[in-house]
């Protein structure tokens, strides 16, 4: 990150923190009353935009893990409403972040084969010849890791989505 972009996130931190303290003691009732409109953004990486409080990045892809579970069905539609689609894991690198973010995790990712049986598919339409509605096993390396699993089972979901610039 840049002096640049430190001083633009600084001055922007100033001007919310400004606009709060100018509310008086109303502050407290604003503040509560807006929180959910505030921007709620991590620290920025100049160059590959911002995540989203509580979702992990890699490079400039933003990773959500639920903390409830939920069947395949209800996570992907859990993720399209918070603008994030289930994570489509298109490299080691993508596989061996996911495998850290806890031990003995199990979680859907998006990949299903819904339309047509046998015929995998991730959740943006590209093809996976082998593949369902997998969950992750983190004792197993890369694609080993991938179990199938019927779809109407409750697991944690992991969403993935472009950080925001």
């Amino acid at each position: 990150m840049t002096e640049k972009h430190i001083h633009v996130i600084r001055n922007n931190l100033g001007e919310i923190r400004f606009y709060f303290l100018a509310q008086g003691p109303n502050f407290f009732t604003l503040y509560s009353n807006h929180q959910a409109t505030l921007p709620d953004f991590t620290v920025c990486i100049a160059s590959a935009g911002c995540c989203p409080v509580g979702w992990r990045r890699l490079k400039s892809r933003c990773y959500y893990l639920s903390s409830e579970k939920k069947n395949w069905s209800e996570s992907r539609e859990n993720c399209i409403r918070e603008e994030s689609d289930l994570v489509i894991i298109d490299s080691k690198e993508e596989q061996l972040f996911l495998n850290g973010l806890g031990d003995n995790l199990k979680f859907w990712i998006g990949l299903t084969d819904s339309e047509q049986e046998v015929a995998w598919k991730w959740v943006d339409g590209t093809n996976c010849a082998q593949f369902k509605s997998f969950v992750h096993s983190p004792n197993r390396p890369f694609i080993e890791s991938w179990s199938d699993m019927i779809c109407s089972l409750t697991n944690q979901w992991v969403c993935e989505s472009t950080a925001r610039v």
